[in-house]
């Protein structure tokens, strides 16, 4: 008869691996829940913008768009179509569609806010890649916590769990 010199695994380390294994699937189920759900926030955040932007040219007060890479490109046209102002070097399409909509002007991808009054039509714009690159900037600060904080978690449970089986190991 052979003799093996493997034993089983003990139940502190098969307790453990899974505590410590179900702590890293749960991080990475939040964390990526967090994420999608910081994406989409800030993209409703970024559409609101649009519209608040839209409704403040409406209401007469002062425009400056900035240098600003996720600064806004504005035309103004009055109701008969003559184009009445425009900032931005950002190209942005000759017809406006009104509410919102996304377009590839000069190969750029733009978000598009359109407001029309019985005196002008409105038109924001926000480059699209500029913004979806801030979005996952915001995102991925969302998530660092999570990240950060898993590690220290999962030395805590392995420090109460090897204290905890103390006894049962003497």
């Amino acid at each position: 008869m052979t003799s093996t010199n493997a034993s089983p695994p003990s139940l502190r380390r098969r307790m453990l691996w899974l505590v410590l294994a179900m702590i890293a699937f749960v991080t990475l189920l939040q964390a990526t829940s967090t994420y999608r759900s910081a994406l989409n926030e800030a993209d409703r955040m970024f559409d609101y913008h649009l519209q608040e932007v839209a409704r403040s040219v409406h209401g007469g007060l002062p425009f400056s768009p900035g240098d600003d890479e996720y600064e806004f490109s504005v035309r103004i046209w009055s109701p008969d179509g003559q184009e009445l102002y425009r900032s931005g070097v950002r190209p942005m399409p000759q017809q406006a569609v009104l509410g919102f909509s996304d377009a590839i002007v000069d190969g750029v991808r733009l978000r598009i806010y359109s407001l029309r009054t019985p005196e002008h039509t409105i038109q924001i714009a926000q480059d699209l890649d500029a913004r979806s690159e801030r979005a996952r900037t915001l995102a991925w600060k969302a998530i660092l916590p999570i990240i950060l904080l898993a590690p220290i978690l999962m030395l805590a449970v392995w420090w109460l769990i090897d204290g905890a089986l103390k006894p049962v190991q003497r």
